[in-house]
């Protein structure tokens, strides 16, 4: 899990017993410290600051805002500890409007400010103080010296782009069970639709600023 990771490279996280202690504690640059000590430590493993990127990318499409600690991980071998990968996404459920019925209405009183969609927090916080958004916290890792060159940004960028509308809406209508006890009927799904299709217009145009500023 991260924070094993990151008790690797702060020693007081490890001493922190309380939640919102953690919490606080837990800052993009100690997050960026604990991936350097385990690449250093495993050279092969370079790769996971791109997955690390996608990961924050996929919470950014869906509007995922619970990316704390123990809601990621490295996936090693168990007999010798060998580097395979960034754990798949997992745990992704504080997303998508997962409120309806709070996060339903002010979303559609918003549809043109955009302001609704814009404001949800990552779990990262700011060295200065203050919370990154689900946009600002992909520039900000972004920026680091282990991206430069990579162009993982404009790679992204163009898997996203190749996502049709059409489809995306139908297959959500589609596969998604419509059920009334867990508020997933048709009139839902088409507001969650229509959120996950702005979210993605969005950051589109940020992986983009993102590319270009860091070249």
């Amino acid at each position: 899990h991260g924070a094993d990771l990151i008790g690797f490279v702060d020693k007081n996280f490890t001493r922190l017993k309380s939640q919102p202690e953690r919490r606080n504690a837990y800052t993009l640059d100690v997050v960026i410290k604990a991936f350097r000590n385990y690449v250093r430590k495993h050279p092969r493993a370079k790769i996971v600051w791109e997955q690390f990127f996608e990961l924050l990318v996929f919470d950014a499409l869906i509007g995922g805002t619970d990316r704390h600690y123990n809601n990621w991980g490295i996936l090693e071998k168990a007999d010798n500890s060998q580097f395979i990968r960034l754990a798949p996404a997992f745990d992704n459920g504080i997303s998508l409007l997962w409120k309806i019925d709070e996060y339903g209405p002010k979303f559609n009183q918003d549809l043109i400010a955009q302001r609704f969609v814009r404001r949800p927090e990552s779990m990262f916080k700011k060295s200065t103080g203050g919370k990154y958004d689900l946009y600002e916290v992909l520039g900000a890792l972004y920026s680091i010296p282990e991206f430069q060159g990579s162009g993982i940004a404009k790679k992204v960028f163009e898997r996203l782009s190749s996502v049709k509308i059409g489809l995306l809406k139908m297959t959500m209508l589609k596969n998604i069970p419509q059920n009334q006890e867990f508020r997933a009927e048709k009139k839902e799904l088409q507001i969650v639709c229509q959120y996950a299709i702005i979210r993605l217009g969005l950051l589109k145009t940020e992986l983009l600023k993102i590319d270009k500023l860091y070249k």
